[in-house]
């Protein structure tokens, strides 16, 4: 056995690819259903605060469970309200991430394991 084997992907592989969407579009039930079909797993990065049926182009708790869930894809913490790292106080940006990860395992019945910053990166720190 090689003896990187267990720094590899399951079964030894020593590459993957990976599908992540993020803040709960209207479109992502399609999305998951279409991954669903070829055998292709994903990750929704859900914002925990727009899956109450707020937004008509966000996604629902119902959707979730029906397409993505269900599909055997995973949820992941996109913040409650999408704040941003570094625009927002350091308090305020870990309370968005704690809240919507509280509320994504209350809401699911499930540990939530993943996370991806909200906004396209970290421009600028306060303090």
């Amino acid at each position: 056995m090689n003896r990187y084997f267990f720094l590899r992907f399951p079964e030894g592989k020593p590459k993957a690819v990976t599908f992540s969407y993020d803040d709960g579009c209207e479109n992502d039930p399609r999305l998951a259903e279409t991954l669903t079909k070829h055998n292709l797993k994903g990750t929704f990065n859900i914002n925990s605060g727009h899956i109450w049926g707020n937004d008509s182009w966000r996604i629902g708790i119902e959707d979730i469970k029906k397409y993505i869930l269900s599909g055997g894809h995973e949820i992941a913490v996109h913040g409650e309200y999408h704040k941003a790292p570094g625009i927002v106080s350091g308090a305020s940006g870990i309370k968005d991430v704690l809240n919507c990860r509280l509320q994504l395992e209350k809401t699911f019945g499930m540990i939530i394991r993943g996370m991806a910053y909200p906004d396209s990166g970290i421009r600028v720190m306060q303090g």
